[in-house]
């Protein structure tokens, strides 16, 4: 753990609520808080060698807020001091002898998403079994795994475990931890975007099918496998309504992605370098499929080009191991939240006013946070049982055992058809003589 030196306390937020929570106070208790509350600011920014002029901390009681009796002077003052305190973290970090430090080189990850989840409550949308909790708090600390402690050491996919389990969580091992991770934030998203009235298609089916040929696609074709055949699969087809005019379409794509060299080797935002990348690869997707099976020249727009080119942007959602979320992501939550503000007013019959539409933001990045946070925990607690050498063993037996049974369906559909139809079984349409 890194301890910043002059952080001061913390305890105005909390002096700030006391003295509104039961209702007007006397200018006296108003006068009290506010010095103390000043002495923290200035204290913070004495830390940073800077000044109060400007801020609503450098004014005093008698002319806090200009006279302001709607409660904004109290959400000034919080939000002056959290930016204070905010510098004085960064400053802290910054000038740390260990630059190498975990805390120093993941800090800048997080985001309003990866730590919404601290506020969620033990509720049936909310709630953190005791497990996955433990190793999110780890996370947020920057603390060793616990649940990797006494597996430190073994050999994972040839390289040793560390004691934070990251190579744990980026090998390739047997079993579907990573799809689990994955499906289960993607049916969470799913919920968030069709509960706020916008239309959420998941993996949406024969988006682009249409317009690869026949012969490749095709039974023992290049793309004969029922994901193949569909050229495109992305993660989701939202649909957005409009006031004037026909709806609007957009894809998504998500990714979740573990902490490892690969993507948090700097201090660069992981979440949105794995972004970027993302209409690259559909887009070399789609030029590869155009060339090979349509004809379409190197430098010319192909049809699945053009048809994925119709949809816009594409929406990069990339969850990170802390719970941080690419810029996309938080564009869309705003949107979702403004989307569910209309759709109150236009029920209940009433405005709703700013303050109750940051409440369901926060709500929606709650709901979310708690969702990543929860899968990645997941993730590395099951991964641990995949690391064995007998896993891969058992996994194979699993293959096996699933080939057998699909064997078997095909033997009791064709008993079936002979019972049904007559032991000689023909050819639809085909004339024996």
């Amino acid at each position: 753990m890194i301890k910043v030196v002059g952080r001061p306390d913390d305890g105005s937020v909390a002096r700030w609520s006391g003295l509104l929570r039961g209702g007007s106070r006397t200018g006296q208790e108003f006068g009290e808080v506010w010095t103390k509350t000043k002495a923290d600011a200035e204290q913070r920014s004495n830390f940073l060698e800077d000044d109060l002029g400007g801020t609503i901390l450098s004014a005093e009681a008698s002319s806090a807020g200009d006279g302001a009796v709607d409660g904004s002077t109290r959400t000034k003052a919080i939000q002056c001091l959290e930016n204070l305190h905010y510098k004085v973290i960064q400053s802290g970090l910054k000038n740390h002898h260990d630059k190498g430090a975990r805390p120093v080189k993941r800090f800048e990850q997080r985001d309003k998403v990866s730590q919404a989840w601290l506020s969620a409550l033990c509720t049936p949308m909310s709630s953190i079994p005791s497990p996955e909790f433990t190793q999110a708090m780890a996370w947020f600390f920057f603390v060793p795994s616990p649940a990797c402690s006494s597996h430190v050491g073994q050999l994972v996919a040839g390289k040793p475990l560390d004691q934070f389990g990251e190579t744990l969580m980026c090998a390739h091992l047997p079993f579907d931890s990573w799809r689990t991770r994955h499906t289960t934030v993607e049916n969470t998203m799913e919920a968030i975007i069709n509960d706020c009235g916008i239309i959420a298609n998941s993996e949406p089916y024969g988006l682009f099918s249409s317009l690869i040929p026949a012969t490749a696609t095709a039974l023992n074709g290049d793309l004969h496998h029922a994901r193949e055949r569909q050229g495109l699969v992305p993660d989701f087809l939202v649909t957005f309504p409009a006031q004037h005019g026909p709806a609007s379409s957009q894809l998504a794509e998500l990714k979740c992605i573990s902490a490892g060299v690969t993507w948090y080797s700097s201090c660069r935002k992981a979440v949105d370098q794995r972004a970027r990348g993302l209409p690259k690869e559909y887009l070399n997707k789609a030029q590869k499929i155009d060339q090979k099976y349509c004809g379409t020249q190197p430098n010319h727009t192909g049809p699945l080009q053009q048809h994925l080119e119709s949809y816009g942007n594409l929406l990069c959602l990339v969850a990170g191991q802390y719970g941080d979320v690419s810029q996309d992501f938080h564009e869309l939550l705003k949107g979702l939240a403004t989307s569910k503000a209309a759709h109150i007013a236009q029920i209940e019959g009433r405005l709703v006013s700013e303050s109750e539409r940051g409440l369901l933001l926060h709500q929606l990045r709650r709901r979310l946070s708690v969702s990543i946070i929860t899968a990645q925990s997941c993730c590395l607690l099951s991964r641990l049982h995949h690391m064995a050498p007998g896993a891969r063993e058992a996994a194979k037996r699993r293959a096996a055992a699933k080939e057998r049974e699909g064997l078997a369906q095909l033997d009791r559909r064709a008993h079936f058809e002979a019972h049904v139809r007559g032991r000689r079984l023909h050819s639809v349409g085909v004339l024996r003589i």
